[in-house]
């Protein structure tokens, strides 16, 4: 465990954190599906003192569990693996200690409605959230039970907002916010269709949507990871597709997480490209035969995005960008023939590669404050774009800021809307996002 003494450094370096109300805490989720699933490996991310796990294991998040149950990390996450049919399942697992809060995960009416009374009775607080109909954060049970799996790149939205509801009660940062419940009315994932994929940056943004277009699109979806960078000790808490093992060897990100990716999901076809993108390899691109559906950026430096945006306009290939900030995640795209993401983003990508160029760090990734959930939002970010995305029209950005829902940034209105003029008067006053997760 001493090669873990700086597990949190990063996120304890954030303004006000405090990490011994998270350490002290226990919290059960409910749900084995991919909420759950990504609730559970969040909370751990985060240093919850103990995660207890309720829920019978599920064939299509099992690899998944498996990965995460047998990390290691200060933080404890214990699984319970049965389903809550009556109730007392919950006192059989807390044995007598009350967690300080209950996550419901799952889709099922039932148990949602025997979570809620176990925890009235015992006055334990409850959070919820599903990944159906759109998504949807709040203590509402759903309306009837589904055996449908859950849309992963939907869960991976919801348990974010979940796991930084967790952190914002025991650990309050900004302001005190708490998130508004309600739908999110994001997109149901179409039909698989084959897609493929180039991902590049395999850091704290890439590695989670790297995790949910594997788990959303199984065989049809070919992914080819690419970064030139190492792993380290002080990024195991965000980048939940790494062990300590490849820490301490300092194993090439790429190839760990090709290698976690593929025992997870053995018909995904996963290949890992160990170098940073430049001009040679761009052209390299340009003249590959197996031409990528779309390009995700999840890189740290404007220069390299610069660089996949023209990449994107010369071969008419989308090119989905995300970048995070402390409490803050942004995702562009540019579609074939639209606007550019420098464009899109009032020239902050060329100002930033000026500043670049006059020797000022490029992502800071090294040191800058940061912590799960908003690498997790951004790379859900990323996944939904590549698994919606079309072949016209513009797509406006996404973005999440911690207290809020994620949403879709519409710059067309209707009539006068006072929230409306609040947002664009924020946007006016926060340059765009160029940060990202390394």
């Amino acid at each position: 465990m001493t090669r873990l003494m700086d597990f949190y450094d990063r996120q304890r370096r954030v303004p006000g954190w405090r990490q011994e109300p998270l350490r002290e805490a226990r919290v059960a989720v409910v749900g084995r599906d991919w909420v759950g699933t990504y609730v559970a490996s969040g909370l751990k991310s985060m240093g919850i003192g103990e995660v207890l796990w309720f829920g019978a294991p599920r064939p299509w998040t099992d690899g998944t569990a498996a990965f995460f149950l047998n990390q290691d990390g200060p933080s404890a996450l214990k699984e319970e693996p049965y389903d809550i049919e009556f109730g007392p399942e919950l006192a059989w697992g807390c044995a007598g200690r009350m967690p300080r809060y209950l996550v419901c995960a799952t889709e099922d009416r039932d148990e949602w409605l025997n979570a809620l009374g176990w925890a009235d009775r015992n006055h334990v607080e409850v959070l919820g959230g599903r990944a159906s109909l759109g998504g949807h954060f709040g203590t509402d049970p759903p309306a009837r039970a589904s055996d449908a799996p859950q849309d992963p790149v939907i869960a991976l939205m919801v348990a974010a907002l979940l796991v930084d509801e967790v952190r914002e009660r025991l650990s309050p940062l900004h302001l005190g916010t708490v998130t508004p419940q309600g739908g999110l009315g994001l997109t149901p994932a179409p039909p698989r269709r084959p897609l493929e994929v180039d991902l590049v940056g395999v850091g704290g943004i890439g590695v989670w949507a790297a995790h949910a277009l594997c788990a959303s699109c199984g065989g049809q979806l070919r992914l080819r990871l690419w970064d030139f960078d190492s792993v380290g000790a002080e990024n195991l808490n965000r980048q939940a597709l790494f062990t300590v093992a490849d820490a301490v060897r300092r194993a090439p990100k790429a190839l760990a997480a090709r290698r976690t990716l593929s025992e997870v999901f053995p018909h995904v076809q996963v290949s890992a490209e160990v170098r940073k993108i430049g001009a040679d390899e761009i052209e390299e691109l340009k003249t590959d035969a197996r031409r990528p559906s779309v390009v995700l950026s999840a890189v740290d430096n404007a220069e390299t995005r610069l660089m996949l945006q023209r990449l994107g306009q010369t071969c008419r290939v989308p090119v989905v960008q995300a970048g995070t900030g402390t409490f803050l995640a942004d995702c562009f795209t540019q579609v074939v023939g639209g606007a550019s993401l420098d464009d899109q983003t009032h020239g902050a990508m060329s100002a930033a590669m000026v500043r670049e160029a006059l020797g000022r760090p490029a992502g800071h990734c090294g040191v800058d404050p940061s912590y799960v959930v908003p690498g997790m939002m951004a790379g859900a970010f990323l996944a939904y774009r590549a698994t919606r995305i079309g072949k016209g029209g513009p797509l406006s950005p996404m973005r999440w800021r911690q207290g809020d829902r994620p949403r879709e940034v519409r710059e067309e209105t209707a009539g006068f809307d006072f929230g409306d003029v609040l947002s664009r008067i924020a946007r006016v006053l926060s340059r765009p996002l160029i940060g990202a997760g390394s």
